[in-house]
C-alpha cells in the first residue's frame, strides 16, 4: 500500500492506531537527528568581562555639572598653593548664604557688616576676601557691596564675574 498524503493520511492514522504510533516515532527520531546535527546549540557560552564601575562617571549626571565641580576644586587647590593672603572666615561661605545687614561710613571710606548663616557678624571693607570663589570686595555703595569672583568658563579658563550683596529694607 502506498503511503497516503494530506487528509487521506490523517484519516488513515485515525483509523489505524499502529500506523499513528509508528508515524509519531518517526517524527520524534527525525527531530532528534536534526537537533544532533545542529551546531553546538550554545554549549560554549561567552562570559562577559568584569567591569569596574568605580572609575566611570554617572551617565545620568550632566557632563557640564561634573566639569564645573572639577574646575571649582582645581580653583580652590590653586588658591591654597598660592597664599597671597591668609584665609578669612568669610571665604568658607557661598555668597548666597551671606546677608548684608549694615553699611556705614567711617572717615572717608565705607564699611559693611555681613552676617553668616549662624548669625555671626563680620565687618568688610574694600579689598576683603569673601565667598568660596575667590571673591574680593571691590566697592561699597550706599545700598550694596560689589564683589568680583573667579568663575570658570565652558572652556575651563578663569574669568572674573561681578556679584553683589544688597541691603534689604525692613518694612515696619
Amino acid at each position: 500500500m502506498a503511503p497516503a498524503t494530506g487528509l487521506a493520511a490523517d484519516a488513515e492514522q485515525a483509523a489505524n492506531p499502529v500506523v499513528a504510533a509508528a508515524t509519531a516515532e518517526d517524527d520524534t527520531s527525525a527531530a532528534m537527528q536534526d537537533e544532533a546535527t545542529l551546531p553546538d546549540n550554545g554549549v560554549h557560552r561567552v562570559k562577559a568581562p568584569d567591569i569596574d564601575i568605580a572609575g566611570l562617571r554617572d551617565p545620568f549626571e550632566s557632563y557640564l555639572t561634573v566639569l564645573d565641580q572639577q574646575n571649582k576644586e582645581r580653583m580652590h587647590a590653586n588658591r591654597s598653593r598660592t597664599p597671597d593672603h591668609e584665609a578669612q572666615p568669610l571665604e568658607g561661605f557661598d555668597l548666597g548664604a551671606l546677608k548684608l545687614v549694615a553699611i556705614m561710613k567711617m572717615g572717608g571710606s565705607r564699611a559693611a557688616m555681613v552676617e553668616d548663616p549662624e548669625g555671626k557678624g563680620y565687618v568688610v571693607r574694600t579689598g576683603t576676601y569673601i565667598g568660596r570663589d575667590n571673591g574680593r570686595v571691590v566697592n561699597i555703595s550706599e545700598r550694596s557691596v560689589e564683589i568680583m569672583e573667579d568663575e570658570f568658563t565652558a572652556t575651563g579658563e578663569i574669568a572674573k564675574r561681578k556679584a553683589a550683596l544688597t541691603l534689604n529694607e525692613v518694612n515696619q
